[in-house]
């Protein structure tokens, strides 16, 4: 139920995975050579209440944002190499992606933007990196709505900075 009203009302975004982590010789992770997974997904963004907030604190995670996201994608914050990214692009109306030969493209209302992973996150292309946002997953958790018993999964983000 949850899916079908994230598929109706949600903001199309981007869900960024290392699939295939890689790492240079003193064991650090090295983005441009690991392999990415990247899919188009809706979600619903709000910010975390005080209470979750407080909780989210207790365990030294600082999120910023909290979403909503279909529980048919895994999306995790202990991700080998690298935590999982969700970027905005705030007034798309359409996100679809393609891979050719393991170079992911966004296509963000009918403008193609190459997308790479550095050490600063996620790069889409040549667009400004003022017109979107990129979403560092920090916790994520399947729950159950208190009211309506609808399973359903919340991530907590922390907006990485400007590059």
């Amino acid at each position: 139920m949850t899916d079908g009203i994230l598929a109706q009302i949600g903001e199309p975004c981007l869900l960024v995975s290392v699939e295939t982590p890689a790492f240079d010789n003193y064991d650090s992770f090295d983005p441009s050579t690991s392999t990415l997974a990247v899919q188009a997904i809706r979600a619903v963004f709000s910010s975390p209440s005080s209470k979750e907030s407080r909780n989210l604190a207790g365990r030294g995670i600082d999120a910023t944002e909290k979403a909503t996201v279909p529980s048919t994608y895994t999306v995790r914050a202990d991700r080998e190499g690298r935590a999982d990214h969700i970027v905005r692009i705030p007034g798309a109306t359409s996100i679809s992606v393609a891979s050719a030969e393991g170079v992911w493209t966004a296509t963000v209302d009918e403008t193609d933007y190459a997308i790479s992973f550095t050490d600063g996150g996620v790069v889409l292309g040549d667009l400004a990196r003022s017109a979107y946002r990129d979403l560092l997953v920090k916790d994520a958790r399947k729950d159950t709505h208190p009211f309506a018993g609808v399973t359903k999964q919340t991530v907590y983000l922390q907006e990485m900075a400007n590059r």
